[in-house]
């Protein structure tokens, strides 16, 4: 029997699995009171954070008895009302402190390990000079970040690597003079005969002095990953074994980084100062770093090692780009691997997201290296999304609380695609990511732009979702039920059916460790965007490790069973060695690549010069003209809407396109790449009507109106496949009600209006929140079907005659009125629940809201605004 939409969506379970708060001071009543009030709201998962207020962030251990008699609370509640739950292995956030048993004398030398540096100068003429290296080890500029003061426990002393003594010329370091002293040191003392000319010695040793975060696992070393496991995997595990599979799913990582500074610098990279003054960062480090630089530089490596932290002619280049391949390969090893292999022996899910924020998904500090390495190991691919780093239309340089220059581009058409595109790529992850979302938005979340925040994680391909919170803006209930009931169905959609995705564009985290003139992959991913061009983000890595990925090269680019017409290369200095072999084999099969703007000149791994290699260099702004022309094309338009974005998917019985319109209003015809019939399915009413097409070779074309961020779903094919009864195709004839709307205030405020507009006009009630009443008396002819609102802040409920006829949440505000609108005269109510932005309260006087979304982006208007129309 043929799976249909509805019968889909009755089996597709929960896709939703809020961060919930759980304390020592909870009781089995709280718990359950949560867990209810989450199950009303239509959530049938929980994420557990554990922490005490009391301790104000401090660490709020697991292994406590007051923590095993709350989780237990837990598990009779979600046995008793059908729920599930993760744990978050943080408490506190972020992963990694072990349930502190990294300040045990015992563990101690399994903390953050670095590589740092100390040099002085010199000018030689041939005498013996003495240098004291034990003091230079522990020397500190002024402006240092490495204060050894605010080191809370002792850990192993420093331990020597190497001196290395380098030629100075015009403040650019002669590689090929480099001399190791490291022989020469006697008592902490080199004696050396500096040559003629000026001389940089540089010092170099292994440190638990970084500046990093003290007590946190180091992600590179195997034994510190494996403590996490035994302090916190394992203790769950053992308590929680027969919940396996069936209240308790597993455990939640939570932007575990390198940190090899504690804060969040979002773009450091091996060579960069930590501040203006000069300070050179300590480094990330392990004691199988050594091997891993040898394999990559040869046996000279110790020598090269200053070139982490200054230039020289052009070897400093490959020198850093081996490093940050061998760190990245340790953590893919290390951390997220050895985890995952542990849980997936006891079949416990094992997800997470490192920090993304400004481009760190590829750097070090608060970064995870290389977000596809990082992720590899994991059941679904994550992306965190907070502070409103996401805004509708604001994809330009756009201030955050994060970051006063933020880069709104990658928000916009970067950060879902990666956990989308490392989702479909890994065999093993079965096509599912997720996105937590809304975290310190602040009250300027309600229900609009709550739902904006979905429809675009939808649209880029993420199918679950972690709310920061399942409750935005103190909404009504009802309304959050309307929120979490349509984003369940459409996760259970894009889970049970498969995206087509037209072209592959190359992840940039190596060209950026190689340096030089590069671009982000985002950069063109904006530009496919706007012209309705799909795309998956992919690692150089496909290319290397071919048989994780399932990748097959015969056929043009098959990665994981997904099928390629273009590969798009963002511009670049270097490439790797993988990536420029499968440019060779590409030029044998003719499958189409694309350089955005120019080729690159050299190999990645050698810094030696790559000779001109097979595809088109194509200026990035003629990229989607260009692409379109080679690829068959599943969507397109007869006009520009660049804040037009597509999810076509293909599957129960033919192909679904949603749409999202992220900007103003917007009319086209548009052609789908299949005949009609197709059907429009509005997911939060489970209702279908018929859409007016006709066919142009074999291809459907629909006019195309989307009010702004409206989002649509489409489904071309036969509509019994739906399982939904299918309302005709019908034009219908929009009259504007012209009456007055008396409105009246929760707080008792009352005004009357001819014309609707904001509540919040400055004539008004500026700094009013809550709910409005808006009533009329109005007059309608025979057949009246639907009744139209332009424009609502944020969510409302339609009453027709003391009869409600429905909710909504977003745009569009369309209702349903057949059956209790009559001939003549009819009461009219709506009821309009406005975002809590406005409020000002002690909190926010006092600075917390200072990192609110509400704090660097205007606020809509208030209440009903525009006109009302009635449809017949």
């Amino acid at each position: 029997m043929n799976r249909t939409l509805v019968s889909l969506l009755r089996e597709g379970g929960n896709h939703i699995c809020p961060f919930t708060n759980l304390t020592p001071q909870d009781t089995a009543q709280s718990i359950e009171a949560s867990a209810i009030r989450l199950k009303e709201a239509g959530v049938l998962s929980m994420n557990l954070l554990w922490g005490d207020p009391a301790l104000g962030g401090r660490l709020c251990p697991f292994n406590q008895e007051a923590y095993w008699a709350r989780i237990g609370d837990v598990v009779n509640v979600c046995r008793k009302h059908g729920m599930t739950f993760m744990v978050q292995d943080a408490a506190p956030f972020p992963t990694g402190q072990a349930d502190g048993w990294l300040e045990k004398p015992e563990y101690r030398h399994l903390n953050k390990l670095y590589l740092a540096e100390r040099h002085m100068d010199a000018r030689g003429h041939g005498e013996e000079r003495v240098i004291m290296v034990n003091r230079l080890m522990n020397a500190l500029h002024v402006t240092c970040s490495e204060d050894v003061l605010r080191r809370r426990f002792e850990c192993p002393p420093d331990k020597l690597l190497r001196v290395i003594a380098c030629r100075r010329q015009e403040n650019c370091y002669i590689a090929d003079s480099a001399a190791d002293l490291t022989g020469q040191v006697q008592d902490g003392l080199l004696f050396w005969r500096i040559p003629e000319g000026e001389w940089r010695i540089f010092v170099i040793f292994e440190t638990y002095r970084g500046g990093g975060r003290q007590g946190y696992i180091n992600l590179l070393d195997k034994e510190s990953v494996a403590l996490q496991i035994r302090a916190v995997h394992q203790p769950h595990y053992e308590h929680l074994r027969n919940e396996v599979g069936k209240t308790w799913l597993g455990f939640f990582y939570d932007e575990t980084e390198v940190g090899n500074l504690d804060g969040y610098r979002f773009d450091l990279k091996a060579g960069d100062r930590t501040n203006f003054s000069g300070s050179t960062q300590a480094l990330p480090w392990s004691h199988e770093m050594a091997a891993r630089l040898e394999a990559a530089l040869g046996s000279d490596w110790a020598g090269q090692l200053p070139l982490l932290w200054v230039e020289d002619e052009g070897r400093f280049h490959h020198v850093r780009y081996a490093y940050m391949d061998a760190v990245s390969r340790l953590i893919e090893e290390n951390y997220n691997g050895q985890v995952h292999a542990w849980c997936r022996e006891r079949g416990i899910l094992y997800i997470g997201h490192n920090l993304e924020d400004e481009g760190s998904h590829s750097r070090l500090g608060c970064g995870p290296v290389h977000f596809f390495r990082m992720q590899k190991y994991q059941d679904m691919a994550g992306v965190d999304l907070v502070g409103g780093q996401l805004m509708p239309e604001k994809d330009f340089t756009q201030a955050w609380y994060g970051c006063p220059e933020g880069d709104g581009a990658f928000y916009h058409y970067g950060l879902a695609k990666l956990a989308s595109s490392a989702a479909r790529i890994a065999p093993d992850k079965r096509g599912r990511s997720f996105a937590e979302l809304l975290a310190v938005y602040g009250d300027i979340s309600g229900s609009r732009l709550r739902r904006f925040v979905i429809d675009h994680l939808l649209v880029n391909g993420v199918n679950h979702m972690i709310p920061a919170d399942a409750y935005g803006g103190g909404f009504p209930q009802a309304y959050n039920r309307v929120i979490h009931d349509y984003t369940n169905r459409m996760c259970a959609l894009l889970n049970s059916t498969t995206p087509i995705i037209k072209t592959a564009l190359l992840y940039h985290a190596e060209a950026e460790w190689y340096g030089g003139a590069y671009q982000p992959f985002h950069n063109a991913a904006k530009v496919l965007s706007q012209a309705q061009i799909s795309y998956d983000v992919i690692p150089a890595d496909v290319f290397s490790d071919r048989d994780f990925y399932a990748v097959d090269t015969l056929r043009g680019l098959v990665v994981n069973g997904n099928f390629y017409e273009a590969l798009i290369v963002p511009a670049s200095t270097a490439v790797p060695r993988c990536v420029a072999a499968f440019l060779d084999e590409a030029e044998r099969t003719g499958f189409p690549v694309f350089f955005c703007d120019r080729k690159p000149g050299y190999l990645a791994e050698t810094g030696g010069r790559l000779p001109e290699k097979y595809g088109e260099a194509v200026p990035v702004s003629e990229l989607a003209k260009v692409v379109g022309q080679i690829i068959k094309l599943d969507f397109s338009i007869d006009k520009p809407c660049p804040f037009l974005r597509i999810n076509h998917m293909t599957g129960l019985g033919g192909d679904f396109y949603f749409l999202h319109n992220e900007g103003v209003p917007m009319d086209a015809i548009a052609t789908l790449d299949t005949a009609g019939p197709v059907t429009l399915i509005d997911m939060s009413r489970m209702k279908a009507q018929a859409i007016s097409a006709s066919s142009q070779g074999g291809k459907a074309q629909i006019r195309l109106r989307l009010t702004t961020h409206e989002a649509r779903l489409l489904f071309c094919g036969d509509p019994a496949a739906l399982g939904l009864p299918v309302d005709s195709a019908e034009e219908e004839r929009e009259e504007p009600l012209r009456t007055v709307w008396h409105v009246r205030l929760e707080n008792g405020g009352e005004t009357d209006m001819t014309v609707l507009r904001s509540l919040n006009a400055r004539d008004l009630y500026p700094r009013f929140t809550g709910n409005a009443v808006y009533s009329a008396k109005v007059v309608f002819r025979d057949g009246a079907k639907r009744l139209m609102l332009e424009d609502v802040n944020d969510a409302c409920t339609v009453f027709v005659n003391g009869i409600e006829a429905g909710k909504a949440v977003a745009p569009p505000y369309r209702f349903d009125i057949t059956g209790i609108a009559r001939t003549g005269e009819n009461d009219i109510q709506i009821h309009v629940t406005t975002s809590a932005a406005r409020a000002e309260t002690d909190k926010f006087l006092a600075g917390a809201g200072a990192v609110s979304a509400s704090t660097f982006n205007p606020l809509l208007p208030g209440g009903l605004t525009g006109g009302v129309w009635v449809c017949y």
